[in-house]
């Protein structure tokens, strides 16, 4: 088998998914081009989409009922953003997960402080039992810094995908999106969750039907805030 792979490599080189040269590593990812990807260190309001001030995970303006605020790490528009999570997603590059845990806990350590100190916990949006069997591993979850699971909890086996609903890429308008995520979701054990806060990391945002709907289902089952973090979507 290692000799099989060691040729598959020389016939095969791994190249950078952004400016497409030979690699030695096996993340697809030059440092150059990883250089051109530069955090977005802001929370912001989910229906006004103001920026929130540091520390803040919720808008003076705005109480949402369900997902209090929403971080992306990075554009969607971006191409090589979306090369990146296409790749880990859909064809199993599964090496870029340390890339982005790597940008993940940058961003969770700038806001370490605010956080700790208000007892925040991270759920990574399960998918499907079908979905994960099909896949192989679920994106939200293998992207989450474990060396920060002492400081900030990771809970993954709390909330669960009850339904196995056609992918929202596949929906054709945000209402049906938001009828797509109706259900979805399930707590296995609620007095788990009762008055404490938490975040949901999640691949990318764009209607926030998901998150939202997530986000709804902890807050139903006694959650107390629940904000949100994405490696991409709409940056404001």
């Amino acid at each position: 088998m290692a000799l099989f792979q060691k040729c598959l490599n020389l016939l095969l080189p791994n190249q950078c998914l952004g400016c497409h040269c030979f690699l030695d590593s096996k993340i697809p990812l030059c440092p150059n081009c990883a250089k051109k990807l530069i955090i977005n260190f802001s929370f912001y309001c989910p229906s006004c989409h103001k920026r929130l001030p540091y520390g803040c995970f919720q808008c003076s303006n705005h109480n949402t009922p369900a997902l209090k605020a929403i971080a992306c790490l990075f554009d969607w528009q971006d191409p090589l953003v979306q090369a990146l999570i296409i790749n880990l997603k859909y064809h199993n590059l599964v090496p870029l997960k340390d890339i982005f845990q790597i940008y993940l806990t940058t961003f969770l350590n700038h806001y370490i402080i605010p956080l700790s100190e208000q007892h925040y916990s991270i759920v990574p949006v399960p998918l499907s039992l079908q979905k994960l069997k099909q896949r192989g591993f679920n994106q939200a979850e293998i992207i989450l810094p474990l060396s920060m699971s002492s400081v900030i909890p990771i809970i993954t086996n709390n909330l669960v995908r009850i339904k196995n609903n056609a992918p929202q890429a596949l929906t054709a308008s945000p209402s049906e999106r938001v009828q797509n995520m109706i259900g979805v979701f399930n707590v296995k054990n609620p007095s788990a969750i009762v008055n404490k806060n938490f975040i949901l990391v999640d691949d990318v945002y764009t209607t926030g039907a998901t998150l939202n709907e997530a986000a709804k289902t902890l807050k139903e089952n006694g959650a107390k805030n629940v904000i949100g973090i994405t490696l991409a979507g709409q940056v404001y």
